[in-house]
């Protein structure tokens, strides 16, 4: 399905997770031969899936394996991002992460506490609280969570908000 591949290449664009060696025809061939059907897939695949597909040898498919492990470490916003939330672009995407800090208190904030976070209106609040309220999207979070994706986001030390501090 369109709709699938879209979300799908979104979360491994270059906006999102930025996963190198992911691109639409590699996507396209995983969603045709039914190997993935969601961004938490991803993360099941192993090498000896990806050898068969076009253009695949050992070493690509060994590297497409360790960009998607690598991912796993990219900042908290990246993934709120990639997750498709309708309205929610990077900007809306750092701001969340910045005010919650954990992809787990996004799940649990209501629209009023969504609205109070600057750039975060209440069509956005409204869209990130039913992105949330779906079964199929809280079951995918948690099966990205399962697989070891960075879903926190530590605080910031106040040498790294004042790098010039004392200066």
């Amino acid at each position: 399905p369109p709709q699938v591949r879209r979300r799908i290449q979104h979360f491994a664009g270059r906006q999102a997770m930025d996963i190198e060696g992911l691109g639409i025809a590699v996507v396209d061939q995983l969603v045709e031969r039914g190997l993935i059907q969601n961004i938490a897939d991803l993360y099941h695949l192993t090498v000896e899936v990806l050898l068969p597909l076009e253009k695949f040898a050992q070493k690509s498919a060994e590297n497409l394996i360790l960009a998607l492990e690598a991912s796993k470490e990219a900042e908290l916003w990246r993934l709120i991002h990639g997750l498709g939330i309708q309205h929610v672009g990077n900007g809306a995407s750092k701001d969340l992460a910045n005010h919650f800090r954990s992809l787990e208190k996004i799940r649990e904030a209501d629209e009023e506490t969504l609205v109070e976070i600057d750039g975060i209106g209440e069509i956005m609040a409204q869209s990130i609280r039913q992105f949330f309220s779906q079964e199929e999207n809280r079951a995918i979070v948690e099966r990205l969570t399962n697989a070891g994706l960075n879903i926190a986001q530590e605080e910031s030390s106040e040498e790294g908000e004042l790098p010039l501090k004392g200066r």
